[in-house]
């Protein structure tokens, strides 16, 4: 059987009506996902793969970026909220990531809603990253929000990200 999954990445003002976007933003959206978000016109489409992502500062002299977002959903039921899903999984992020530091701790509101909001860093292959991550829980489906970027290039792309994650959105 062969599925063949539609990703969306269009300018707003080629968008119908259907999306209602903010200028000078994309929006990312698949025909598989229950999901949209608004993303920086200079960033770049990344994947649609079981998960979508966006990048900024791509080079495609190396095909390297200096930060992501992505979106991961799946089944998760019998959760309270976002805020126990990180902590029944932490441990998980802690035996991942041997090294990893909790750095912040906050709430983002999306669509007048409180979310949890995780800031920590961990390395990976000796790079030191730095993550935030925002948990969406709309039972029975978890939806996580990541934001990746080197320690060096975290605070360039910050703005970008809360903005973002503030624009996500079910179909």
């Amino acid at each position: 059987m062969l599925i063949i999954l539609t990703l969306s990445f269009v300018s707003c003002s080629d968008a119908d009506d259907t999306y209602s976007c903010p200028d000078g933003k994309l929006v990312a959206t698949s025909d598989a996902a229950d999901y949209y978000f608004f993303y920086p016109s200079d960033w770049r489409a990344d994947r649609a793969d079981g998960m979508i992502s966006v990048v900024a500062g791509y080079d495609p002299s190396n095909g390297k970026s200096e930060a992501s977002v992505s979106v991961t959903d799946f089944k998760a039921s019998g959760l309270k909220d976002g805020e126990e899903y990180w902590t029944k999984h932490l441990s998980e992020y802690q035996a991942t990531f041997a090294d990893m530091e909790i750095i912040e701790e906050k709430t983002i509101t999306i669509a007048n809603v409180e979310f949890p909001f995780k800031t920590y860093t961990a390395s990976v292959g000796g790079v030191k990253y730095k993550y935030s991550q925002v948990f969406i829980y709309n039972s029975p489906r978890i939806y996580i929000i990541t934001y990746t970027a080197s320690e060096d290039d975290y605070d360039t792309y910050i703005a970008d990200f809360d903005e973002l994650a503030t624009t996500f959105r079910g179909k």
